[in-house]
């Protein structure tokens, strides 16, 4: 299992927090690697047969591939977000929901089996003892809206420990990307660190760091 926890800073909306989580691949440990050989349990949902699993790899939840959401919105400039805090509770995409305009608001998305629908997210966030980084509980539901269900039934729980804040993307805060993607003139006078200081507490601890052509502000501890 691999999990992240970045931020994300839009020309329109401000700060967003997301997470994203990738589950170990669903046939890790299998033999073969494939378990289509499995036997079939008659009068079991599909869903539950591991033969159904073969074809999408592992789970991912992360912030929407619908929408321009830059995840939680915590800071819309008025307000900065603190940093650093010793806990944290976060709430998303709150039940109940309409599918399919949900896909237009909502802050995460999921991989299951086939893309499917996440809502109720409850993340909480505590300090670690002198580490500098958080133990996660984060919760939610799920509703196979690949095939067509749009209850959410099952529910999921991620527990994991020594969780530290990643880096905020700047990728729309490019002058051209912020007027193509969303019209919004932006200052060319102002430097990416410029526009992210309304929106962080502590914007003299951020520095800029350059990953794959694209732009981050990194906070050092």
């Amino acid at each position: 299992m691999s999990f992240t926890w970045g931020g994300t800073l839009h020309p329109e909306m401000g700060l967003g927090l997301h997470f994203e989580l990738q589950s170990a691949d669903y046939y890790e440990g299998e033999e073969d690697g494939f378990p289509f050989t499995d036997v079939i349990v008659d009068d079991a949902e599909d869903w539950t047969q591991k033969a159904a699993w073969a074809n999408y790899h592992a789970c991912t939840i992360g912030p929407s591939a619908t929408n321009s959401r830059p995840g939680i919105l915590v800071s819309d400039g008025k307000t900065a977000f603190r940093f650093g805090e010793r806990s944290y509770e976060f709430f998303a995409d709150p039940l109940p929901v309409a599918l399919p305009d949900f896909f237009e608001t909502n802050a995460f998305g999921i991989y299951l089996l086939g893309h499917d629908a996440v809502a109720d997210h409850h993340i909480r966030l505590t300090e670690e003892q002198d580490t500098g980084c958080y133990a996660l509980n984060w919760t939610g539901r799920i509703a196979l809206a690949y095939v067509g269900e749009t209850d959410f039934r099952y529910q999921f729980r991620v527990q994991a420990q020594g969780v530290r804040f990643d880096a905020i993307s700047l990728f729309y805060m490019r002058p051209d990307r912020a007027k193509d993607y969303f019209g919004v003139d932006l200052d060319p006078g102002l430097s990416p660190l410029d526009h992210l200081k309304p929106y962080v507490s502590d914007p003299e601890r951020f520095v800029l760091e350059t990953r794959n052509g694209e732009l981050f502000a990194v906070r050092r501890d």
